[in-house]
């Protein structure tokens, strides 16, 4: 017995016609009448009702279309569940709740393990940690230490959010700033920032946001419009930004985070070399 008569049974099952059993499967309406011969060969017991020009399912034919059925799905499960299962063993999922150090660990795991696939995706701090616990994530880059038993916790790096305000604007000639003084204010903001969207919403609950999904649309917002906008010194070059505005550096703790890499300690083996 093997899965492709299993599929025919099922499918006459759902159509009660040899002709459309075969159609289904390019073949003769024959191969089909000896295929449930076969089946009820192997099974023992008969599975038609057979009339002059009719044949149809009894009750014993029935449930074994069924038992068919739930044969063929859990077939299915199997190979999906392999499948997804060589696939995680092939590759390396990193998740980040920021973008610049996850660009620089994605680069270092690449040149350790240049036969596995590399995958990376920004990500907010609650599904950063509930995918790290689950097993979705090899390694993660959060901005706090893991101190839980069974986590493995390296600093990174540490990064400080600035504000690009024009020369015109009330407190572009601050030497710093805090949340607190900007709490109120039209900001652009871009979409996947991970864990920062939550900061600023969070510690300027009166100010509304500007949210570009587009990097294009963003870059001209910031090159034509008068809206503040973050850079941290990361992104902040001779050229940008540009002339007109002033980065005024945030002081709060939650603007000026450290960076840590994070992984299972089931893992320290094959990832010793980053930790």
């Amino acid at each position: 017995m093997n899965t492709l008569d299993l599929e025919q049974l099922v499918a006459f099952a759902e159509s009660g016609n040899l002709g459309a059993v075969a159609d289904r499967f390019s073949i003769s309406q024959p191969s089909v009448t000896r295929t449930m011969q076969r089946l009820e060969a192997e099974l023992g017991a008969d599975l038609f009702t057979r009339s002059k020009n009719k044949i149809e399912l009894n009750e014993v034919g029935r449930l074994a279309a069924e038992e068919a059925k739930l044969v063929l799905s859990q077939l299915h499960q199997m190979k999906q569940s392999v499948s997804a299962l060589d696939r995680q063993r092939r590759t390396i999922s990193i998740a980040s709740c920021e973008v610049f150090c996850i660009a620089e660990i994605v680069s270092q795991v690449r040149a350790l393990f240049g036969d596995m696939t590399i995958s990376s995706e920004i990500k907010t701090t609650a599904p950063l940690l509930t995918g790290l616990e689950d097993g979705l994530y090899d390694l993660a880059i959060l901005p706090f230490p893991m101190e839980k038993d069974g986590y493995l916790c390296k600093k990174i790096g540490e990064e400080h959010l600035m504000v690009a305000l024009p020369d015109t604007h009330r407190l572009a000639k601050k030497k710093a700033l805090t949340f607190a003084d900007m709490n109120g204010e039209n900001m652009l903001l871009y979409s996947e920032i991970g864990f920062w969207k939550e900061v600023v919403h969070e510690k300027m609950p009166d100010s509304r946001f500007l949210i570009q999904s587009e990097r294009y649309t963003l870059r001209e917002l910031m090159l034509h419009s008068t809206l503040p906008y973050f850079v941290t010194e990361k992104t902040v070059t001779p050229d940008f930004p540009p002339a007109g505005r002033t980065a005024v550096p945030l002081t709060d703790a939650e603007a000026n985070p450290s960076f840590y890499l994070v992984t299972r300690t089931e893992n320290k083996r094959r990832f010793r070399t980053l930790f």
